[in-house]
Protein backbone atom coordinates (compact mmCIF):
# COMPACT_ATOMS: atom_id res chain seq x y z
CA UNK A 1 0.00 0.00 0.00
CA UNK A 2 2.83 2.49 0.85
CA UNK A 3 4.65 1.91 -2.48
CA UNK A 4 1.02 2.85 -4.23
CA UNK A 5 0.83 5.55 -1.86
CA UNK A 6 3.66 7.20 -3.03
CA UNK A 7 3.59 6.45 -6.98
CA UNK A 8 -0.31 8.26 -6.11
CA UNK A 9 1.20 11.12 -4.51
CA UNK A 10 4.15 11.54 -7.61
CA UNK A 11 1.18 11.54 -9.64
CA UNK A 12 -1.25 14.14 -8.02
CA UNK A 13 2.00 16.69 -7.61
CA UNK A 14 3.05 16.13 -11.32
CA UNK A 15 -0.57 17.04 -12.06
CA UNK A 16 -0.54 20.07 -9.48
CA UNK A 17 2.82 21.28 -10.89
CA UNK A 18 0.92 21.13 -14.65
CA UNK A 19 -1.71 23.26 -13.20
CA UNK A 20 -4.61 20.43 -13.63
CA UNK A 21 -5.22 20.41 -9.80
CA UNK A 22 -4.78 23.00 -7.16
CA UNK A 23 -3.23 23.35 -3.99
CA UNK A 24 -6.13 22.37 -2.33
CA UNK A 25 -6.93 19.47 -4.74
CA UNK A 26 -3.74 18.57 -4.33
CA UNK A 27 -3.82 19.00 -0.43
CA UNK A 28 -7.19 16.45 -0.27
CA UNK A 29 -5.56 13.95 -3.01
CA UNK A 30 -2.45 13.22 -1.80
CA UNK A 31 -2.16 9.97 1.03
CA UNK A 32 -0.40 11.25 3.65
CA UNK A 33 2.74 9.60 4.74
CA UNK A 34 4.65 9.77 7.77
CA UNK A 35 8.19 7.69 9.07
CA UNK A 36 8.43 4.85 11.38
CA UNK A 37 10.30 5.73 14.89
CA UNK A 38 13.98 4.73 14.08
CA UNK A 39 13.86 1.85 15.98
CA UNK A 40 10.68 0.52 13.85
CA UNK A 41 12.33 0.57 10.64
CA UNK A 42 15.59 0.89 7.77
CA UNK A 43 17.51 3.90 7.61
CA UNK A 44 14.91 6.39 5.43
CA UNK A 45 13.09 3.34 3.78
CA UNK A 46 10.30 4.71 2.10
CA UNK A 47 8.42 1.63 1.96
CA UNK A 48 8.70 1.82 5.69
CA UNK A 49 6.09 4.85 6.00
CA UNK A 50 2.70 4.66 7.27
CA UNK A 51 -0.40 5.95 5.61
CA UNK A 52 -2.32 8.24 8.01
CA UNK A 53 -4.82 9.16 5.82
CA UNK A 54 -5.90 7.81 2.44
CA UNK A 55 -6.51 10.54 -0.98
CA UNK A 56 -10.11 12.28 -0.29
CA UNK A 57 -11.84 12.02 -3.86
CA UNK A 58 -15.08 13.73 -2.51
CA UNK A 59 -15.35 16.25 -3.59
CA UNK A 60 -13.82 15.66 -7.06
CA UNK A 61 -11.55 17.38 -8.86
CA UNK A 62 -12.85 20.21 -11.19
CA UNK A 63 -10.64 18.99 -14.25
CA UNK A 64 -12.31 16.69 -16.51
CA UNK A 65 -8.59 15.92 -17.94
CA UNK A 66 -7.65 15.77 -14.11
CA UNK A 67 -10.24 13.06 -12.82
CA UNK A 68 -9.68 10.94 -16.32
CA UNK A 69 -6.06 10.84 -15.37
CA UNK A 70 -6.55 9.33 -12.14
CA UNK A 71 -9.24 6.88 -12.98
CA UNK A 72 -7.06 5.73 -15.89
CA UNK A 73 -4.28 5.38 -13.29
CA UNK A 74 -6.67 3.15 -10.56
CA UNK A 75 -8.29 0.95 -13.71
CA UNK A 76 -4.51 0.20 -14.48
CA UNK A 77 -3.82 -0.63 -11.20
CA UNK A 78 -6.77 -3.25 -11.18
CA UNK A 79 -5.23 -6.96 -11.89
CA UNK A 80 -8.46 -8.60 -11.37
CA UNK A 81 -9.03 -7.51 -14.67
CA UNK A 82 -6.11 -9.20 -16.71
CA UNK A 83 -7.28 -12.57 -18.45
CA UNK A 84 -6.27 -16.13 -16.79
CA UNK A 85 -3.17 -17.67 -18.68
CA UNK A 86 -4.30 -20.88 -20.20
CA UNK A 87 -3.13 -24.19 -18.46
CA UNK A 88 0.54 -25.24 -19.84
CA UNK A 89 -0.21 -28.49 -20.57
CA UNK A 90 -2.43 -26.54 -23.76
CA UNK A 91 -0.12 -24.20 -24.98
CA UNK A 92 1.39 -24.43 -28.08
CA UNK A 93 5.05 -25.56 -28.39
CA UNK A 94 6.63 -23.56 -30.69
CA UNK A 95 10.28 -25.05 -29.77
CA UNK A 96 12.05 -27.15 -33.04
CA UNK A 97 14.66 -29.35 -32.45
CA UNK A 98 17.50 -29.22 -34.63
CA UNK A 99 19.34 -32.35 -36.36
CA UNK A 100 22.16 -33.53 -34.94
CA UNK A 101 24.54 -34.84 -36.64
CA UNK A 102 24.85 -35.29 -40.31
CA UNK A 103 25.93 -36.77 -43.31
CA UNK A 104 29.48 -38.47 -43.47
CA UNK A 105 31.75 -37.89 -46.11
Amino acid sequence: RVAAAVVWNHIVEEMHLSDLVSASERDQLIAVLVERPAEESAEHDVLQQRIVRMPQFSPPPRSSHARDNLLDFLRSCQLANLPAAPPVATMPSYCRAMPVGGREP
